[in-house]
């Protein structure tokens, strides 16, 4: 839980601009969902807003999200920036030798200047989502992530592993 009063100035302020583009429309969220609920809001949502700097290994969420044509947008912290081939990732000031080193566990963006264009990265994009640039960006992370993250394609990248 995030305690200190940074962390909960931060996000009473994500929280209140959060609430605010609920009300005008722009986003829906703000409460858990099972796996199957994901997919389903992942081919109707416009983005996946994941503002973090935890030692991802994978990024399964960021997967799933370009899968339903979501775009993700989160840090470049970790296999984040590896995962994220469509979407928008905004430069990590962590590294691997500090990232754990947090006083409340709490694997939020720490910079403050990092959270500012975070929250201005979101707010650009909500404002373009009907960009067909962007519906173009859409399409390629779906076809993307169907390639790359097909059954197919990650057992015969196994089978050339355990070869080796």
């Amino acid at each position: 839980m995030r305690t200190s009063e940074k962390a909960q100035q931060w996000k009473a302020k994500l929280v209140k601009r959060f609430d605010e583009l609920k009300k005008e429309g722009w986003v829906e969220g703000g409460y858990m969902i099972n796996h199957e609920r994901v997919a389903i809001e992942n081919l109707k949502a416009g983005a996946l807003v994941y503002p973090t700097e935890f030692y991802e290994i994978d990024f399964i969420g960021g997967t799933k999200a370009m899968l339903g044509g979501a775009i993700p947008i989160t840090t470049d912290f970790a296999a984040l920036k590896e995962k994220i081939k469509f979407g928008k990732t905004i430069h990590s000031k962590r590294t691997i030798d500090d990232w754990a080193d947090i006083e409340d566990q709490s694997y939020g963006i720490r910079d403050e200047d990092t959270k500012e264009e975070f929250i201005e990265a979101i707010i650009e994009y909500l404002k373009n989502v009907h960009n067909p640039f962007i519906e173009g960006v859409r399409k390629d992370a779906q076809n993307y992530a169907k390639q790359t993250y097909n059954w197919d394609r990650i057992i015969n990248m196994w089978d050339e592993v355990l070869k080796a």
